[in-house]
């Protein structure tokens, strides 16, 4: 009888721990509670059934569903004070609602001895206020991990390699290299990383870049490592790590089409892999902008295939946005002799933006057409119907998108109208200057089209000079002089012929060719 009563203790004890398993975001996370078990679990909570959904909006099932787990709860004393605490922290009251959602058993953790260090330890790591309240709402699950076997220890390895900023980045992109054991996968894994070369910079390069690989089970890992070296990645070279991040992010079978595209035009598969070798990011950029660059590159502009062989980087670069605006002004100011010496394909590519428009642009905008960006088909000044007067912005639509996006880039800093420098910006993202116009272009779309968004007084308006080329008996679109377009010529850096068009005749406007100026 003895026996039968010690064993029946045991079990008692034993059902005081109860094991809950949370399906949060398609992972499953375990969490043990020490708190004694219900006679009845299925039976739910109706006290804290109506506290979910009054206080947290919860739904009547899930908030059901939750009471069952804590039925042991009969005052409101606990969870406020969790509340109170997660308040004090900067939490807003939507993020507290979003990380109770998550994670319910938070309202009952003890809020000095658990609940608060862990929010300190966060605090101290540089997220504060609203950033602490915004990460944590996000990562709620974090709080449910111990403090001293997990989260402490995890953080102590990262800042040997981290600095506190770009911990803080690496923890927002992965929390769960914090959620487990250091001894499980953490420093596992950065041994094996070592072992391969992997070490200092290059090792902070790889956790800032993709810190999944640290959390990853050994097997995958090594796994990525041998298909590095298979690829001719010497565990010796500084490309290694940047190889290994490449193949990390892309899909065998994408791997594959992108060689094949290679291929497709001539180069043999010897040369697919010292170009990925030389150049790892390579196999990132997409395969449509890969075979847009080859194309442009051989077909348009009749470079050897040698050529990109040997600076494969080229290919990376956008080709609408920046290859192909670019040797368009080159060949502009070459036929127009400005150059004194041709510049090489790769200076015009490489260039940073900023040397690019001072060596080809800054210096040569006191001649008449250097800043041509393609022809304007149409512009339109707004003027308003009552007053007549200029509504201090307007509208000039270019034949293709890619000029229009190009013209907003060149002429931003370099276009000025009396003494005033205009600014550029896509029509529609400067609310603030075109909303109390009432009249405006019906089809401008945002992030389609373009304007400039400086908006003159009123008064100003009103005494400055109508620009020469500009007729005036419109009060909604003013049309252009053919004889008569130098001034327009001088602030769009564009050729004006063929443009006549009267209000009746005027088409709707192709948001993706126009932009706006004031």
């Amino acid at each position: 009888m003895r026996s039968l009563s010690h064993f029946s203790s045991v079990l008692r004890s034993q059902n005081s721990f109860r094991f809950c398993c949370i399906n949060i975001n398609k992972f499953s996370l375990f969490h043990f509670s020490s708190v004694a078990s219900p006679a009845n679990p299925s039976n739910p909570n109706h006290f804290l059934t109506d506290y979910l959904i009054d206080n947290f909006g919860f739904s009547q099932s899930k908030a059901v569903s939750a009471s069952k787990r804590f039925c042991f709860a009969k005052s409101p004393k606990k969870p406020d004070s969790v509340v109170r605490l997660l308040q004090q922290f900067g939490f807003s009251e939507t993020q507290i609602r979003d990380t109770v959602r998550v994670t319910p058993q938070i309202l009952f953790s003890d809020v000095e001895k658990t609940l608060k260090p862990k929010l300190n330890l966060f605090q101290d790591l540089g997220f504060t206020g609203s950033d602490l309240g915004r990460f944590l709402s996000k990562n709620t699950t974090l709080l449910t991990f111990s403090l001293d076997r997990r989260l402490i220890p995890c953080i102590n390895i990262l800042k040997k390699f981290l600095s506190d900023n770009d911990l803080i980045r690496v923890l927002q992109k992965c929390k769960w290299l914090i959620t487990k054991a250091p001894e499980s996968r953490l420093l596992p894994n950065i041994s094996l990383f070592q072992s391969c070369g992997i070490i200092g910079s290059q090792l902070s390069i790889l956790l800032k870049r993709q810190p999944k690989l640290f959390v990853v089970c050994e097997p995958k890992l090594r796994e990525l490592i041998s298909k590095t070296e298979d690829m001719g990645f010497s565990s010796d070279s500084r490309m290694f790590v940047h190889g290994m991040y490449t193949l990390s992010c892309i899909s065998s079978e994408t791997l594959g089409m992108k060689l094949d595209l290679f291929r497709s035009f001539g180069f043999s598969e010897e040369e697919c892999l010292v170009m990925f070798r030389s150049a790892p990011g390579l196999m990132r950029t997409s395969v449509e902008k890969l075979r847009l660059g080859i194309e442009f590159f051989m077909n348009t502009i009749g470079i050897e295939r040698a050529w990109l062989f040997r600076h494969p980087t080229c290919l990376m670069h956008s080709i609408e946005n920046r290859v192909i605006p670019r040797f368009r002004v080159i060949g502009i100011l070459k036929s127009k002799q400005l150059l004194k010496k041709d510049p090489s394909v790769l200076s015009v590519v490489q260039l940073p933006e900023k040397d690019f428009l001072e060596k080809f642009i800054s210096k040569f905008r006191d001649n008449e057409e250097e800043l041509l960006a393609g022809r304007i088909v149409d512009l339109h000044i707004p003027r308003d119907r009552e007053s007549n007067r200029h509504k201090g912005y307007a509208f000039a639509e270019y034949e293709t998108e890619e000029i229009a996006d190009y013209a907003v880039r060149l002429f931003s800093g370099l276009v000025t109208l009396y003494n005033r420098m205009l600014k550029f910006a896509i029509s529609g993202q400067d609310k603030s200057t075109l909303s109390s116009s009432k009249q405006r272009p019906q089809n401008l779309t945002n992030n389609e089209t373009f304007q400039f968004s400086r908006t003159f007084p009123s008064s100003d308006v009103q005494q400055e000079p109508v620009p020469p080329g500009v007729i005036q008996s419109n009060g909604y679109g003013s049309d252009l002089n053919r004889k008569n377009y130098d001034y327009s010529r001088r602030v769009f850096g564009a050729t004006l012929d063929s443009i006549g068009r009267s209000n009746a005749n005027r088409k709707p406007y192709d948001s993706r060719n126009s932009f706006v100026f004031t």
